[in-house]
């Protein structure tokens, strides 16, 4: 349904509005590298970078801007626990997706473009472990605010409350409007080895939002993935479970016929699949009006 419009303007309009504001807040967040502290430059990238730009542009454009952004209906508890429930039980299916895209292999006469990916996918892992360096409890439950739950609102606001929502506004086909904004936000984090797994969940969280009309889903989904790696990294910093930790859930010997990853990725596809038909046969039966007395 088209939402009534402050200023109308057009789509491509939109889209320089929308990524104008984003880089300005590129610049702006790069004022907190001063800090020497990447907890508050992370705080920082997240409200200046996603989280002002979604809600500057929402304003600026439409008259019910939280409408816009799916953010005036909350989660229902059902879609919450299917929420857990998937990214549960996918665990060694994208385990074994994230190791299948590290060994990814570019044409020879691309090596160039190859190294420059590998030299940016080092940096990112060296900035996340230096992040998650700690054995502090107090530590990693405000990496867990902010690597988790902040994170994950600023990033869906941006990606599948404003960008989606462009697209969708403008009518273009929704399966492909959230392919698209999927693979935008894959690349936007400049982790190409780790590019599939990360365009799956953007797939994930951009059907979330549509099934369910609530960018709480999505956020919700997104935040738990991200929480899951801050808590499983501290337990391992502190020895409780094996460095390896929850990353080689999934994973076959070598030789071996990657069994655990093949089922997880049938019974997710199932419930997601169950979850869809659920949310469609919902909303037909809310579209039926009510028959007259």
């Amino acid at each position: 349904m088209k939402l009534e419009e402050k200023t109308s303007i057009s789509f491509a309009m939109k889209q320089v509005l929308l990524w104008g504001l984003l880089f300005a807040g590129l610049i702006a967040a790069s004022v907190a590298a001063i800090w020497q502290n990447m907890t508050w430059v992370m705080t920082a990238q997240n409200l200046l970078v996603f989280i002002a730009p979604a809600l500057l542009f929402a304003w600026m454009i439409y008259r019910k801007p939280l409408h816009f952004l799916c953010l005036d209906k909350g989660p229902e508890w059902k879609d919450v626990a299917i929420v857990v429930a998937v990214m549960i039980l996918s665990l060694p299916a994208m385990n074994y997706l994230v190791d299948l895209n590290s060994q990814m292999h570019l044409p020879s006469w691309l090596s160039g473009v190859e190294e420059w990916m590998r030299e940016s996918e080092d940096a990112a892992q060296e900035l996340t472990s230096s992040l998650l360096n700690t054995t502090s409890l107090a530590e990693m439950l405000l990496l867990v605010l902010v690597v988790g739950v902040l994170t994950g609102i600023g990033e869906e606001m941006f990606f599948r409350g404003a960008l989606l929502g462009v697209f969708l506004q403008k009518s273009v086909n929704k399966h492909v409007s959230i392919a698209f904004v999927a693979i935008v936000f894959s690349a936007f984090h400049l982790q190409f080895f780790g590019f599939f797994p990360r365009l799956l969940l953007g797939l994930w969280f951009g059907y979330l939002v549509l099934w369910t009309r609530s960018l709480w889903v999505p956020i919700i989904a997104h935040a738990l993935n991200n929480s899951i790696v801050v808590v499983a990294t501290y337990l391992a910093n502190t020895q409780v479970i094996e460095t390896s930790g929850i990353d080689s859930i999934g994973l076959p010997q070598a030789g071996n016929f990657p069994v655990a990853a093949l089922v997880s990725a049938i019974v997710t596809a199932l419930i997601i699949y169950l979850f869809a038909k659920i949310r469609k046969h919902r909303k037909v039966n809310n579209d039926i009006p009510a028959p007259e007395e």
